[in-house]
């Protein structure tokens, strides 16, 4: 019985209340942890699930292109039989031989080059000399061969040309030459990756793009890879390792940043002229499906966040009364404690937290406070001559100048008129450099506020005028400290003015 009313009495306390205000806010706090948790996780595991599928789409668009052209080879291989027994030198049974290949296969001409690079073509035309080409050499050398980048031929179609050797008695006597659109090849590339989110390049050791998907560039109008790459924030390697791996064929991922737009890629060489297959998707794309999965589990779990805001409203309904009293007797002090126009103590507050500061010491240390009086000069004339706005405008930016200069350990104040005071708080400093430290501060505040007004072609020189005395050596309380500081600010104004003195006797 006894702990039951005990019980019963700890309920009705304040400790209760914010136990369940704690109980709430830590239970609110690991649902979302948990929630976090999984949508990283969920996130990482779709990231890394996708990194598979676009390596294996990349495998599988690369074995395509490579099939595709095998094919092209074998069947060239074939016609390439007709002239094992054909001269060179014998241009009219060349020709002959290459009407036989009209109209068969894919491709859009078949040619036949001698040993020195002249060709023929099987619709009676001849294309000139090719010697210098280097898919021709490559044919000479006993290679099969394509050609590295898209011509244009006399129809202004951009075409690609495969090239193989022809031998004759084991020996290599010219090439022949398939003819084929570009078109045809670019047919290949899948525009339908991860649902038309992402797209393929093929591109040389150097980056150039030989084929896209769509259009033949890619979407900024820029026709080589690793320039293009020069615009994006890489991820996960330097420019530089992403331009050596793809110029020594090998495999790697990226993630790299165009614009608003996050991109994942993989490249894999194609065993092609040193081609390489570049495959990229739209980071987007895959982040939403985790937010999918993410927005199903957030369903499971709104309900039990639904009773957290629940008990996190009906907690605040208990406080917020209470917050706002606290609230108000906070604006009520600020406001008594604070001067209207600069936002610093006013001279009650100022001598109260000044005492305060200086009981507070445990010993007399020698200079552990400074207190430093500073009076404009000229202010009156500011305000005669130029108004008092324009006065108001000098004191906010005098006490600007004041707060730029102390710290926020430093009581600051106005005490009326153009009249501030500075307590700065020492104690930190070691004692040998606490009086040149001082010193620094009270020339900073003259060689800061130097300015000068102008209204209506009317100028007013106005500046500083700096008084300071020392915990200790000059005084203990407030009313010594300032007896003293003001007298070390009628010297610095008998000196002339915008002038700093500190106290002595």
């Amino acid at each position: 019985m006894e702990k039951r009313k005990w019980m019963l009495k700890w309920i009705k306390t304040k400790g209760f209340k914010y136990s369940l205000v704690l109980i709430v806010i830590l239970a609110a706090i690991s649902l979302f942890a948990v929630f976090s948790w999984f949508r990283g996780s969920l996130s990482e595991s779709i990231l890394s699930t996708n990194y598979s599928f676009l390596e294996e789409a990349t495998n599988q668009q690369a074995i395509t292109i490579q099939t595709k052209l095998s094919g092209q080879w074998e069947q060239l291989t074939l016609y390439a039989r007709i002239f094992e027994n054909i001269p060179m030198a014998d241009y009219a049974a060349v020709k002959e031989a290459l009407n036989v290949t009209y109209g068969f296969g894919e491709f859009k001409r078949i040619s036949v080059a001698n040993d020195v690079g002249y060709v023929v073509n099987n619709d009676n035309t001849a294309s000139g000399n090719i010697l210098k080409q280097e898919y021709f050499k490559q044919a000479m050398e006993g290679k099969f061969s394509i050609s590295s980048s898209p011509d244009v031929d006399e129809d202004g179609e951009e075409i690609f040309v495969l090239s193989i050797p022809i031998y004759q008695k084991e020996i290599v006597s010219g090439a022949l030459l398939g003819t084929f659109n570009k078109a045809s090849l670019q047919s290949l590339i899948s525009e339908e990756v991860f649902g038309g989110n992402g797209t393929f390049y093929v591109v040389d050791s150097n980056g150039k793009i030989i084929l896209t998907a769509k259009d033949g560039k890619i979407p900024e109008n820029v026709d080589n890879f690793l320039e293009y790459m020069r615009r994006a924030r890489i991820k996960n390697k330097t420019l530089e390792e992403l331009a050596n791996e793809i110029h020594q064929n090998k495999k790697g991922n990226m993630e790299y940043t165009i614009g608003n737009m996050e991109r994942m890629a993989y490249y894999q060489t194609i065993p092609i002229n040193d081609w390489v297959l570049v495959s990229v998707i739209s980071k987007d794309f895959i982040l939403q499906q985790s937010q999918e999965i993410g927005y199903l589990v957030a369903g499971l779990l709104i309900v039990i966040m639904l009773i957290v805001v629940f008990l996190m409203g009906y907690t605040f309904v208990v406080l917020h009364q209470r917050t706002k009293e606290m609230q108000n007797n906070e604006s009520l002090q600020y406001r008594a404690e604070r001067d209207s126009l600069t936002g610093l103590y006013n001279k009650i507050a100022l001598e109260e937290h000044v005492t305060q500061k200086l009981t507070e010491i445990k010993e007399e240390t020698e200079s552990a406070f400074a207190l430093y009086i500073i009076d404009l000069d000229n202010f009156k004339q500011v305000n005669d001559t130029l108004g008092h706005a324009f006065g108001d405008k000098v004191l906010c930016d005098a006490a600007d100048c004041i707060n730029r200069i102390f710290s926020m350990q430093d009581v600051l104040g106005r005490i009326g008129g153009d009249e501030f005071i500075a307590l700065k708080d020492m104690a930190n400093v070691p004692l040998k450099e606490r009086e040149e430290l001082i010193r620094k501060r009270a020339v900073l505040l003259c060689e800061d506020f130097c300015r000068t007004y102008m209204s209506q072609n009317t100028s007013i020189k106005v500046s500083a005028s700096v008084g300071v005395a020392l915990y200790g050596v000059h005084g203990t309380t407030f009313h010594d400290l300032y007896r003293n500081a003001d007298k070390a600010l009628y010297e610095a104004k008998n000196r002339g003015r915008n002038n700093c003195v500190i106290f002595h006797r």
